[in-house]
């Protein structure tokens, strides 16, 4: 099993339904349900490497590549 199966094996996550109607905080259509999922969920961090995800502005969620996540100590 690669590292990142393991990693992603042991984190805990909660299936949300995502709305699929637009919203105007991402510029990517397909990033919406996502992003809206998470508004929803109320999640603290979303980890991507997509650049609409990156150049977000918004506090909650935070958003952050891997390598700042994993850079990050106050998390």
């Amino acid at each position: 099993m690669a590292d990142v199966d393991v990693f992603i094996a042991k984190l805990t996550y909660e299936l949300i339904a995502a709305p699929m109607q637009p919203n105007k905080l991402i510029s990517d259509p397909k990033d919406y349900p996502i992003l809206n999922a998470a508004i929803i969920a109320g999640v603290d961090i979303i980890i991507s490497g997509d650049k609409h995800f990156l150049n977000l502005q918004l506090d909650n969620p935070k958003t952050m590549s891997v390598v700042d996540f994993f850079k990050n100590e106050n998390i």
